[in-house]
């Protein structure tokens, strides 16, 4: 296991995307903590963690993990547009399919 010390701004910006994240995928983050034996603390406010007693591989996990749901998240919103616009195009065009039909019965 690694000792070296982690640069505490790492640390820092670590734990700001980690709280601004979906709740969704904390439980995925907590599991990999436990996975490499990082002790939790938990009371009614939460789960508390040590960020100080991380190595470099637990850091590179859980970048890993986030860039994978920056990723996911992405990917999601392009299927999203897509999804929108064709319903827009064929299905929200209710004044379009009137005046059709009305030209239609002239």
């Amino acid at each position: 296991m690694e000792n070296s010390k982690i640069d505490i701004n790492k640390l820092k910006l670590l734990k700001q995307i980690i709280e601004n994240m979906d709740s969704v995928h904390h439980p995925k983050i907590l599991e990999m903590l436990k996975t490499n034996n990082i002790h939790i603390s938990n009371n009614r406010n939460g789960c508390f963690i040590n960020m100080n007693n991380f190595t470099e591989t637990i850091l590179n996990q859980l970048n890993d993990f986030i860039d994978y749901i920056k990723i996911q998240e992405k990917n999601l919103g392009v299927v999203e547009n897509a999804k929108k616009a064709i319903t827009d195009e064929y299905f929200n065009n209710k004044k379009k399919d009137n005046k059709e039909m009305g030209a239609n019965l002239n």
